[in-house]
């Protein structure tokens, strides 16, 4: 019987070597690693074959090449753990219709998505236990959304020193933010863009009577969307009909249903809607199958954030991908980075919006 031969190509055995040294703790995050010429000489290989070394050790996360630090160790042979706050509901009672539970599910997943490529874990922990244990996390890699620091404004004002110590000695990744939070690094996606890209492609399809549904305008997120949408209007030179605005508080489905009613009893009725939300888009699609309006036929409507719900509707929704994934993806790198100090404070990472085109427009 003949025996197999394993015949590894060169850069192969090199990355083997290396990616044992870094598993065994040989390097640390930050410190220096090979250059590519250095590569070269070290094994008496060509700058293709070091390349070819270099990139799969950059795939899998293992060096960052900077151009001020030169190529450095970004991933740790320790598992990192990173400690995501959440709402304690979510932490303890998830409730999959909460809005709440879509964001911080989503964000969940794309954190995940980095853990075997920087070898990080993820733990989520509920915010009471948190704001009650603040000096245990001192030190620790903290996300955690930006909502809630906000959302604990007033508290934070009247326990100074629990802010201080958030912001100085804790220093958390602030996830989907709609404002800047000072002295935070934080991610966050463009809402007035996001609603442009529906207005956009509504007025390609040769909408010219366009009305919004929206959350309170006091709030930035929704102010923010408010904007995109009556800057893409005079974008278009079509003129901002306050007629055509709606905004809409309360939670309850028959406010939506309420709202569309008076836009389609408008005496030139729109023949498009932009809703600021999946879950108001997706009351006003179950009004228009209730009353037996067709949709696109009669109003096209869109909707912003990209729930799960939206491919299932009756039809499809087109609606804004907020990218939610993708901050939480963001943040880990930004952690891995912030460790091999390659960034300082106060950093700000902005996505792109998607706009995912369905059978509602």
């Amino acid at each position: 019987m003949k025996k197999e031969i394993n015949m590894k190509h060169r850069w192969q055995e090199i990355y083997d070597d290396l990616k044992n040294r870094l598993n065994n703790g040989e390097f640390s995050v930050g410190d220096p690693f090979y250059t590519i010429a250095a590569l070269c000489e070290s094994f008496q290989v060509s700058k293709i074959t070091a390349k070819r070394v270099f990139q799969e050790l950059k795939r899998e996360g293992w060096i960052l090449t900077g151009r001020r630090k030169g190529t450095t160790v970004n991933r740790s042979h320790v598992r990192k753990n990173i400690l995501f706050i959440v709402g304690s509901d979510f932490a303890e009672t998830p409730d999959p219709s909460a809005t709440e539970f879509f964001i911080c599910s989503r964000l969940l997943e794309g954190l995940r998505l980095k853990q075997e490529v920087y070898n990080v874990k993820i733990t989520p922990i509920g915010h009471k236990f948190f704001l009650s244990h603040l000096r245990e996390f001192v030190n620790k890699d903290v996300v955690c959304l930006a909502a809630f620091v906000s959302d604990f404004r007033d508290w934070f004002e009247k326990n100074p020193a629990a802010l201080r110590c958030l912001k100085t000695d804790i220093r958390p990744i602030l996830l989907h933010a709609s404002e800047e939070l000072e002295g935070f690094s934080l991610t966050e996606m463009d809402y007035a863009k996001g609603i442009r890209l529906a207005v956009e492609h509504l007025v390609k399809k040769g909408h010219k009577k366009i009305a919004l549904l929206t959350g309170d305008i006091n709030y930035s997120s929704f102010y923010l969307r408010f904007k995109g949408f009556t800057d893409a209007l005079q974008q278009y030179r079509m003129p901002v009909d306050l007629d055509r605005i709606r905004v809409v508080t309360s939670q309850e489905r028959q406010s939506a249903w309420d709202a569309v009613e008076e836009l389609l009893a408008l005496p030139d009725p729109p023949t498009a809607l932009v809703c600021a939300s999946d879950v108001r888009a997706l009351q006003v699609l179950e009004y228009c199958e209730k009353k037996g309006i067709r949709v696109p036929g009669d109003i096209a409507v869109t909707g912003f954030d990209n729930r799960g719900e939206t491919g299932f509707s009756r039809p499809p929704l087109t609606t804004v991908d907020s990218k939610l994934r993708e901050q939480g993806a963001k943040a880990v790198e930004l952690i891995i980075r912030r460790a091999a100090g390659n960034v300082d404070t106060g950093v700000k990472i902005t996505v792109e919006p998607e706009l995912v085109v369905r059978e509602s427009t």
